[in-house]
């Protein structure tokens, strides 16, 4: 078992990737789409998401939302998060240049701030690469027993070859 303690005020990181494109809405109450030509990701208010398949002849790989990325301690889970502000900014690092979106999330009851970030670079128009870091905001130090990230529940499917 891996415990996490976030301390009052610091600030936790992970990263993971995901092949797509963003498409930003400029309206804090809609959903955005990320989206490569068959794979899409949609985040909501809520900071949660979906996938979705665009093959020919596939099926639904989820039903609605899910917290996919969250955090566990011992006395709660820390999953839901609202949407508090999202900015775009032009990016120079060193993978290339680009542009990378950042969506600021709070979950009021636990005073913990969800930072939901999405880069994408120039050279590699069809990758989109996500990390998610976590602020304590409260007094008191958390001590995090589990830490989830791209969690989600598939739809059993028909098809002959399983994953």
């Amino acid at each position: 078992m891996i415990r996490i303690l976030l301390r009052a005020g610091k600030k936790y990181s992970s990263v993971c990737s995901f092949t797509g494109i963003l498409f930003l809405n400029s309206v804090l109450g809609q959903s955005v789409t990320l989206r490569n030509q068959n794979l899409q990701l949609d985040i909501n208010p809520q900071l949660q998401t979906r996938i979705l398949a665009h093959f020919p002849g596939s099926s639904q790989l989820v039903v609605g939302y899910s917290n996919s990325e969250f955090l566990e301690t011992k006395y709660f889970s820390a999953k839901e998060f609202s949407l508090i502000r999202k900015e775009k900014s032009p990016l120079h690092d060193a993978a290339g240049t680009g542009t990378q979106w950042r969506f600021f999330g709070t979950n009021h009851t636990y005073q913990i701030e969800k930072i939901f970030t999405v880069k994408l670079y120039d050279h590699f128009p069809d990758a989109a690469y996500i990390s998610v870091d976590y602020i304590n905001h409260g007094n008191k130090n958390l001590t995090i027993k589990k830490w989830v990230n791209n969690a989600y529940d598939l739809i059993p499917s028909a098809d002959k070859n399983k994953f």
